[in-house]
């Protein structure tokens, strides 16, 4: 009788698990789940996290693309508002906004009615730099804004004038002379995201 009944315990052992060994099993298969969970969430944490950072680069990009084409190819001619008032051919900071100018060189795929000039504002509305493009150098009436690069802060800005000399320009602005430009423009900013500040410095009028 013994020897049947060792005989069967064998039988069942070699037959399968028992339920401790299934519990076991169970338990490490759960937390290779667990692990797997936790590796797949710090992947797609870390592609969110490349996607954002690709965008805030190609915003950046498209910011620095921009400026510097409206920069160099500003022209040192008046307009007149809206009542007729005149405006500076160049301004910088103030009541105006960021930059205030005209520029040449206005695509126009749609053959429209339209000279080539083209009088552009940029502004910072406390969270971006907004560019603002107007439909007639004189007394047209703006396009909607454009919001091209979202900040962190303030932009900085400090025009070179005629004589060679860098100037901050503070609260009351700086405006160029009837017939000429500044030789270069430098703006310092914080681009949302991205690390900071990067400075850029561009010459105006030279295309």
């Amino acid at each position: 009788m013994r020897k049947s009944g060792e005989r069967a315990r064998r039988a069942a052992r070699s037959a399968g698990f028992s339920l401790v060994e299934m519990l076991v099993a169970l338990g490490i298969l759960a937390l290779l789940a667990l692990a797997g969970i936790d590796l797949l969430r710090g992947t797609v944490a870390s592609e969110q996290v490349l996607l954002r950072h690709d965008g805030e680069a190609a915003r950046l990009r498209r910011f620095t693309a921009l400026w510097r084409a409206d920069l160099a190819q500003a022209q040192a001619l008046g307009t007149r508002d809206a009542e007729g008032a005149p405006v500076p051919a160049f301004r910088v900071g103030g009541a105006g906004g960021l930059v205030q100018l005209v520029r040449g060189g206005r695509p126009n795929p749609e053959g429209l009615a339209r000279g080539p000039l083209e009088k552009l504002v940029w502004r910072w509305d406390g969270q971006a730099l907004v560019r603002v493009a107007f439909e007639q150098p004189d007394g047209g009436a703006p396009d909607e804004a454009l919001a091209v690069l979202p900040l962190a802060s303030a932009p900085r800005l400090w025009v070179r004038d005629r004589a060679g000399v860098w100037r901050a320009v503070g609260d009351q602005g700086w405006t160029a002379p009837p017939d000429g430009l500044p030789l270069a423009m430098q703006i310092e900013l914080r681009p949302a995201g991205l690390a900071g500040p990067l400075r850029l410095i561009v010459p105006v009028g030279c295309p």
